[in-house]
């Protein structure tokens, strides 16, 4: 019960799960397009990216194409289901380190559980 509620304090206290992120980009944002859930849809990923209109991807390196107080962030969730892991991962990366105050990936759950999660159940086998 203790735990519970020191959980909760902390919850209480803590920032919004976005916060520190969008404060790593820095600056005044005028606009933020996010884009979450890839499951390793690398092909998809690109689409969306595509509709932002941020990223000149024809241009070789890619080029940023949004104003510069705009900011594109991954939302997470970019490896499961499906089969382009890999790209996935190597396309926001890619992007990442070609925009590195312009795009923020984020892992797929906040940082403190709502709750606590209930106990594993207990298998009883017959001896």
């Amino acid at each position: 019960m203790r735990e519970e509620q020191e959980q909760r304090e902390a919850l209480a206290d803590a920032e919004p799960p976005l916060a520190q992120p969008l404060r790593r980009l820095g600056g005044e944002l005028t606009s933020v397009v996010f884009i979450g859930d890839l499951h390793a849809d690398a092909g998809c990923a690109e689409q969306w990216l595509r509709q932002t209109k941020l990223v000149d991807m024809e241009s070789e390196p890619w080029a940023w194409a949004g104003p510069p107080d705009a900011a594109l962030v991954f939302l997470g969730d970019y490896v499961d289901k499906g089969a382009e892991s890999r790209q996935a991962l190597e396309l926001v990366r890619k992007l990442q380190t070609a925009f590195p105050d312009n795009v923020e990936a984020m892992l797929g759950a906040p940082p403190f559980p709502a709750r606590s999660p209930p106990p594993p159940p207990t298998l009883s086998l017959p001896r």
